[in-house]
């Protein structure tokens, strides 16, 4: 293996796992000091049926994500379509955005803490009362713009 060599995910896992089979660990940690470091890896996504990669999830499971990755191996869940769709720096919607998103954390808190339903409808008109004059419908026909752009380019 050289330096920034490429490998596909599955050579990667297979070069680990034969890694781990040969220098036994104890307690969680090598046996033998080796210099064979776990990078997180940036790799295209997408195997050739479509999933997409996750190895840095696969290392060190526990049981419920060893059960999680058995039942949902043939599911995956991209976000790409839906990250970043909000203000740009530097345009006046990043500033109402960062604005909308105190009074929402401002809030959330006292929704949870709220000691009736009744306390909790009336926090929550309150917030949104806010976010609506600091710019949330703005915001939102901003959200949307980007989404139906983003849908474009993934046509």
């Amino acid at each position: 293996m050289n330096n920034g060599e490429s490998f596909t995910a599955e050579e990667f896992e297979d070069l680990h796992m034969r890694f781990k089979e040969k220098y036994p660990t104890i307690d969680g940690k090598p046996s033998i000091p080796t210099t064979l470091n776990r990078k997180i890896l940036v790799v295209c996504n997408g195997h050739s049926n479509g999933a997409p990669y996750d190895l840095i999830g696969r290392f060190k499971t526990d049981p419920t994500t060893d059960l999680a990755i058995k039942n949902l191996a043939d599911t995956a869940y991209d976000t790409a379509l839906y990250d970043n769709l909000g203000a740009a720096g530097g345009i006046a919607e990043a500033i109402m955005e960062q604005k909308v998103d105190e009074i929402i954390k401002k809030y959330y808190l006292k929704m949870a803490l709220a000691p009736s339903e009744q306390q909790v409808t009336e926090i929550y008109n309150q917030m949104i009362k806010e976010s609506d004059a600091a710019g949330l419908p703005k915001l939102e026909k901003l959200y949307n713009e980007n989404y139906k752009q983003r849908l474009e380019l993934w046509k």
